[in-house]
């Protein structure tokens, strides 16, 4: 039994960067290509791998964040032989962080008077969302490296 993620490979130069509180608060975006379509990576990141005009593939699915038409799950520079890298990992690692973190805190001393199910609901949800995030980076890389990587961009995309 396997978790099957499907993601589309894009493939194109970098443009449109922005990494510091980008589009989307604190998240990085960018755009590949003219017409440029935007994708977005989830979460703050110190120091976001690409640089503009990079020539890159990119594992992604559709979104439904305003503004983005995807959501970046891992990158592979193409032409310099390079392999795939998951794109702000941090975010979904700390989800799992802190919904381990609170539902050590609701055994050892519960927090509410509610039903104990509540919280372990909600904090569980994020340590399963981090997982499930993860796994699909991993999956996101495996499809990068299985493409061919071109020695040079074709003329028509220069």
């Amino acid at each position: 039994m396997g978790i099957a993620v499907t993601f589309e490979i894009h493939t194109g130069f970098v443009s449109a960067l922005e990494n510091r509180a980008g589009r989307y608060t604190g998240s990085p975006s960018f755009s590949l290509n003219d017409p440029s379509v935007t994708y977005y990576s989830p979460g703050p990141t110190p120091a976001f791998p690409l640089n503009q005009g990079d020539y890159v593939a990119v594992a992604v699915k559709r979104t439904i964040v305003p503004g983005a038409q995807f959501v970046a799950f891992a990158y592979r520079g193409l032409g310099v032989g390079a392999s795939a890298k998951a794109l702000n990992a941090g975010w979904q690692i700390l989800c799992i962080i802190a919904g381990a973190t609170f539902i050590g805190f609701e055994i050892a001393a519960p927090l509410t008077d509610v039903a104990p199910v509540v919280p372990f609901l909600s904090f569980g949800s994020l340590v399963v969302f981090g997982i499930f995030r993860l796994i699909s980076m991993r999956l996101a890389c495996r499809a990068l490296d299985a493409i061919e990587s071109p020695l040079t961009a074709r003329f028509g995309e220069l």
